[in-house]
């Protein structure tokens, strides 16, 4: 079964920057609409002029798109909330002057899970549990799922003996015990296995440039689905765990640690009020 191919992070393509609360920019949608996703459409959101639309969207991606971003803005991680905050999902339709300020749709959609889920949050440097993503081997020897990347994305060249078969393409195809990269960062890796691992991965492997991967473990009760539970062809059963995945067919290895994170605090949420 062909798997869908997604562009990573999900829900940061539109990933916008501001410093300051949504109150002090003083700045809503004039019109908002948020109402339970029950579809099986994929997941997107992004803003664009005088509008936000997102679909199929947790309300943790909507607070990682409201209140993470740049240098400025970091959140590598969201502490508290109920545990809906993951397994529901909505749509939201809103309309406003967004114009092209990034600075001001970020503070709209603030604006709006502050009135709408009565979030309250606050931003704080902790020290959290983490996984450092370092080489196994002692003699910084690679497994053959991670290569160098042959095709440069930035200018598309491929460095593959010409002929050579294959369609090249630059992204992350996932499905429930699957991982594949091409022409990626150690950085997007890292992301990738943050989810699957359960905490934040900070890569230390120091392997600079872009990278292919071939990763399949046999996933765990929680392991996230494709967008909207599309089907996907799951991994055999007697696949390895993610960490053991790791190692064995990349030649990483998962250690437990304890770093500093930028972490947004949840204090209060509720479920979305009525329209």
């Amino acid at each position: 079964m062909r798997r869908r191919r997604m562009a990573i992070p999900l829900l940061l393509l539109a990933l916008l920057t501001a410093s300051g609360s949504a109150h002090a920019q003083g700045t809503k949608f004039e019109v908002a609409s948020i109402r339970p996703n029950r579809s099986l459409s994929s997941p997107r959101a992004g803003f664009r002029p005088n509008a936000f639309e997102a679909v199929n969207a947790t309300a943790r991606q909507l607070i990682t798109l409201a209140y993470g971003g740049d240098a400025q803005n970091v959140v590598d991680e969201i502490v508290g909330g109920p545990a809906w905050l993951d397994s529901e999902r909505f749509d939201v339709s809103a309309r406003g002057a967004v114009g092209n300020d990034p600075a001001q749709g970020r503070a709209m959609l603030q604006s709006l899970l502050e009135d709408r889920f009565k979030i309250r949050v606050r931003r704080e440097r902790q020290e959290r549990p983490v996984y450092r993503l370092v080489i196994a081997a002692g003699d910084r020897r690679l497994a053959p799922g991670l290569r160098p990347a042959p095709l440069d994305c930035g200018t598309r060249a491929d460095t593959r003996p010409k002929g050579a078969p294959g369609i090249m393409y630059c992204g992350i195809d996932r499905a429930p015990g699957r991982s594949t990269g091409r022409s990626m960062p150690m950085r997007l890796l890292a992301d990738t296995l943050s989810s699957r691992a359960g905490r934040k991965v900070v890569d230390e492997t120091g392997l600079s440039g872009e990278w292919d991967w071939d990763l399949a473990w046999s996933p765990g009760p929680g392991e996230p689905e494709l967008p909207g539970g599309v089907p996907a062809e799951p991994a055999p059963p007697d696949e390895p765990s993610i960490f053991a995945a790791v190692r064995e067919q990349l030649g990483l290895r998962l250690e437990p640690a304890r770093a500093p994170l930028d972490v947004l605090v949840i204090d209060a949420i509720e479920r979305p009020s009525a329209n």
